[in-house]
């Protein structure tokens, strides 16, 4: 039995899912823990989370979160990412399994449909698609 937030849920619980796979620009990368495809791109592709970023020649990251990282938000600055998490009343097992696009510990992308995507143009490119 777990309290979460305004629910009280009796399942079992659900095992932790923890993974980092570097991605190269334009070549799909497997990440089996979610069964999904992803490609990271610098050209426009459809069908994409989008997001902003400082550097796109850095090294880039799909991960689960980490203690200290900090996400940027466009027109309000950075943020802790676990406080951002806890405001959108996302629950705790769910945040640990959260796919983000990263780089160091800033996160320039959270890869869930409940999240914020960039109205501005964007820098970069994410796609997550089943699997090849």
């Amino acid at each position: 039995m777990q309290k979460s937030y305004d629910r009280l849920e009796i399942a079992p619980p659900k095992p932790e899912i923890s993974f980092c796979y570097p991605l190269t620009p334009d070549i799909p990368t497997f990440i089996p823990e979610i069964n999904k495809t992803v490609t990271l791109s610098f050209s426009k592709i459809h069908c994409a989370y989008t997001f902003n970023c400082d550097k796109v020649d850095s090294e880039w990251f799909l991960r689960t979160r980490l203690k200290g990282d900090r996400i940027k938000i466009p027109g309000v600055g950075t943020k802790k990412l676990k406080n951002l998490l806890i405001d959108q009343k996302i629950p705790q097992a769910e945040r640990d399994a959260l796919p983000l696009l990263a780089n160091g510990q800033m996160v320039a992308l959270i890869a869930d449909p409940r999240f914020y995507t960039p109205k501005t143009e964007p820098d970069g490119y994410l796609m997550l698609g089943d699997k090849v």
